[in-house]
C-alpha cells in the first residue's frame, strides 16, 4: 500500500508572499502518475491544497494519515511551492552554528505568527513513521533557502518563475517547534531515520516553474513525471536522478535536482516499490588485517574522500540476497580499497562477501576567503561540504575577495579574475548561493581534470589519438602541440582541426572526449563504441581553434581529455556550464557547437596557440 500526502500551494495568506501559478498542477499530475502507476486501490492520498495546506494540516497529515503506513508499506510526501530561511531557535546553536531552519512555505506561515515546517521538524515526522518499518520518499519542488526578493527571470524564449521567497530571522522559541516537542525532550537529538530526499534543486540554486505544454509547471515535477511516465515507474532511484539531472538542464542550466539518502537508503530500488535493480558488487576479503574490497580508483572511487564511501555487506552465495551490514571506504586504492565494518557487524575472516557502493561522496576545494569579516562569514555558513575555507598561508589555487560590496573568484597564481560582481548584498541569500554556485563548477572541472589511473592494464600504446590541422598530423602523447598564428588579410589566423582514433586491441573499447573550457564549462564532444582492431575513426572535426579579438592576449591553451575504458560512459555526467554572470546557456571557447552523440586510463590533448609576430 502507498500512502501518499501530496501539497501545493500557489497562493499564501501573507500577501507579501507572490503568489505561485504551477503548484496545484504539480499536485494533480503527481496525483494522476500516482494512481495510473500503483492502482487506486492500492494507493491512500490525502491532498492539500492552498488554503487547506496550513501549519497544523500538514503536521496532521504526517501524524494521522502517513502514520498508518506499516512494515512494508510505501509512503511518499510530496511538496510544491515555496521554501525558505527563517530564525533557528537558539538552543539549536550549538548542533547548526548557522543559525537557520531551512523550511517549506505553509499556506498561513509567516502570516499572524503562523509557523513554517522546518528541516528538524520534518526529521521528528519522518522518524515517526520510520518507526513503523515503512519506506519514505520526499519529494520537494522548492527552494530550501531563501532570497531577499522572489524574482522572475527572462530568457529569451520563456518566463522562468524562482520559487523562493524572502529569508526570516524573526527566531523561533524552542516551545513552537511542533506543538513543543524538543522542549518536552529538553532536546536531547534531533532524530535521523532512513529515507529518500529528491530535491528540485542543490541547496545553493533556486528551483523554477515555467509555461511548459500550455500550463505552469515546476521544471522538476515535470521532467520527473515524464521521465516516470515514459517506463512506467520501472526506474530505480539512482537512474532517475541520473536521468532527471540531465533532462532539467536541457531547459534550464542553473538547476541541478539533488537526491540525497539518509541512514542506508537502497537508491537501487526502483521508485516507489520494494523491487531491487542488481548493480553489480564487488569481492570483501580479509587480508593482511583489514578487510578489503576489490574496487578502487580506476573504477570512479574517489580519492581520501572528506564523507566516507557507503558500502551494504551480502553474502556471495547465490541467490542470498540478505544483507548482513554495512561498511565505509577509509582507504581508497586503485582497484583495492581498504574498508571499516560498521558497529556491531562481524564477518568470518575465512569468507569472501559481496560489497555494493550505496553512496559515492566528492572531494572539496580549498579556497582561501578573504575581505569584509561580516560579510565572509555569512558566505562560509554556506559553503557545501565539498568546499572548503583555507588560510593564507595554506596553498590553494583559488580565492574568493569580498571588499567595498563587491566580490571576486580569482587565481591566486596569477592574480586574474575569473568572476567579478561589483553590486554584492550579503543579506541577499540569493547571490551568496549563486556564488557558492560557481566555485561549485570550479571545483568539478578541477576534479575531472586530475582524474587518472596509474595502475591501468589496458595497452596505452595500442590505442592511438591523432590531432589534425593545416596538414600536419601530431600523435597525442601528453605532450603540449604548439600552434603559431599569423595574421593574414587583417584576421589572426583560425585553426580547423580534426581528432581521429584508432583502437589495435582485441576487444571492443569506449571513447570520450570532452573539452575544459577556458570559463570552466566541460562539454562533451564524441561518446561511442571504438572496434577492435578498428582503422582510424574521425570522433571531432567540427570545430577550429584560434586566439581572442583582444590584443593583449598573446597565447592561450586549450585542453581536451579523451577517456577510453572498457565500460560505457555517459558524457552528460560531465557536462556543466561554465562559470559566468547569471548565464543560463553553455559557454563554450571552441568556435562551432559541438555534436553530443572499467579498465580505463586517459588521454591529454593540450594545444597552445600562439599569436605570431
Amino acid at each position: 500500500m502507498l500512502y501518499a500526502l501530496l501539497v501545493g500551494i500557489n497562493d499564501y495568506l501573507n500577501p507579501e508572499i507572490p503568489p505561485l501559478q504551477g503548484c496545484i498542477h504539480d499536485v494533480n499530475s503527481m496525483k494522476n502518475f500516482l494512481e495510473r502507476h500503483i492502482g487506486e486501490e492500492k494507493t491512500r492520498i490525502q491532498m492539500l491544497l492552498n488554503q487547506d495546506a496550513i501549519y497544523a494540516n500538514l503536521i496532521a497529515g504526517f501524524r494521522e494519515h502517513l502514520i498508518q503506513a506499516e512494515q512494508g508499506d510505501l509512503v511518499l510526501f510530496y511538496y510544491s511551492g515555496h521554501g525558505t530561511q527563517v530564525g533557528s531557535a537558539p538552543e539549536f546553536e550549538k548542533y547548526f552554528p548557522g543559525g537557520k531552519d531551512e523550511a517549506l512555505v505553509c499556506h498561513d506561515s509567516l502570516a499572524e505568527d503562523g509557523f513554517t515546517l522546518t528541516d528538524k521538524e520534518l526529521a521528528v515526522l519522518v522518524s515517526e513513521i520510520a518507526e513503523k518499518k515503512a519506506e519514505i520518499v520526499l519529494i520537494m519542488d522548492c527552494c530550501h533557502s531563501g532570497s531577499l526578493t522572489r524574482a522572475i527571470k527572462q530568457d529569451k524564449k520563456q518566463q522562468v518563475r524562482v520559487r523562493f521567497t524572502s529569508s526570516h530571522n524573526k527566531q523561533r522559541t524552542l516551545e513552537s517547534y511542533l506543538y513543543g516537542y524538543f522542549k518536552k525532550r529538553q532536546l536531547d537529538s534531533i532524530p535521523r531515520s532512513q529515507h529518500l530526499l529528491m530535491a528540485g534543486c542543490e541547496k545553493t540554486q533556486t528551483a523554477k516553474e515555467l509555461n511548459m505544454d500550455g500550463q505552469p509547471s515546476g521544471i522538476f515535477t515535470k521532467t520527473l513525471i515524464k521521465i516516470l511516465s515514459l517506463v512506467n515507474g520501472q526506474i530505480s532511484y539512482s537512474d532517475l536522478f541520473t536521468q532527471c539531472r540531465a533532462q532539467v538542464k536541457t531547459i534550464v542550466m542553473d538547476q541541478d535536482p539533488q537526491f540525497e539518502k539518509f541512514e542506508h537508503f537502497d537508491p537501487h530500488k526502483l521508485f516507489l516499490s520494494k523491487k531491487k535493480i542488481m548493480t553489480k558488487r564487488y569481492s570483501i576479503r580479509f587480508n593482511q588485517g583489514n578487510w578489503m574490497m576489490e574496487h578502487g580508483l580506476v573504477y570512479g572511487m574517489p580519492n581520501t574522500p572528506e564523507k566516507p564511501v557507503d558500502i551494504a555487506i551480502y553474502s556471495a552465495a547465490p541467490g542470498d540476497e540478505e544483507r548482513i551490514g554495512y561498511a565505509e571506504v577509509c582507504t581508497a586504492g586503485m582497484k583495492i580499497s581498504e574498508i571499516t565494518l560498521e558497529e556491531g557487524v562481524e564477518l568470518d575472516k575465512e569468507k569472501t562477501y559481496k560489497g555494493e557502493i550505496i553512496s559515492l561522496p566528492v572531494h572539496p576545494l580549498n579556497v582561501y576567503v578573504h575581505g569584509d569579516k561580516n560579510n565572509i562569514e555569512k558566505l562560509i555558513k554556506l559553503f557545501p561540504d565539498y568546499i572548503h575555507k583555507v588560510s593564507e598561508e595554506i596553498p590553494s589555487q583559488y580565492g574568493v575577495e569580498v571588499k567595498h560590496n563587491a566580490y571576486r573568484i580569482y587565481n591566486r597564481n596569477n592574480q586574474t579574475n575569473i568572476l567579478y560582481e561589483k553590486s554584492f548584498d550579503s543579506a541577499n541569500i540569493q547571490q551568496i548561493y549563486f556564488l557558492t554556485h560557481q566555485l561549485t563548477k570550479i571545483e568539478n572541472w578541477e576534479r575531472l581534470l586530475k582524474l587518472t589511473n596509474q595502475n591501468a592494464q589496458l595497452d596505452y600504446d595500442h590505442f592511438s589519438v591523432v590531432f589534425s590541422t593545416m596538414d600536419k598530423e601530431y600523435w597525442v602523447d601528453g605532450s603540449l602541440i604548439e600552434l603559431v598564428s599569423q595574421k593574414q588579410d587583417e584576421q589572426w589566423q583560425d585553426f580547423p582541426f580534426s581528432v581521429k582514433v584508432k583502437n589495435d586491441l582485441n576487444r571492443n573499447l569506449f571513447c570520450c572526449l570532452l573539452y575544459f573550457g577556458k570559463d570552466f564549462s566541460i562539454s562533451g564532444l564524441y561518446n561511442d563504441k571504438i572496434v577492435m582492431n578498428s582503422d582510424f575513426i574521425v570522433i571531432d572535426d567540427e570545430h577550429k581553434l584560434g586566439l581572442p579579438d583582444d590584443l593583449t592576449i598573446k597565447e592561450v591553451t586549450d585542453h581536451f581529455m579523451i577517456v577510453i575504458s572498457t565500460e560505457s560512459l555517459d558524457s552528460f555526467v560531465y557536462e556543466q556550464p561554465g562559470v559566468s554572470l547569471y548565464k543560463e546557456e553553455i559557454s563554450r571557447d571552441l568556435f562551432k557547437k559541438p555534436r553530443i552523440k572499467n579498465d580505463w586510463y586517459i588521454k591529454h590533448l593540450w594545444i597552445k596557440t600562439i599569436r605570431g609576430h
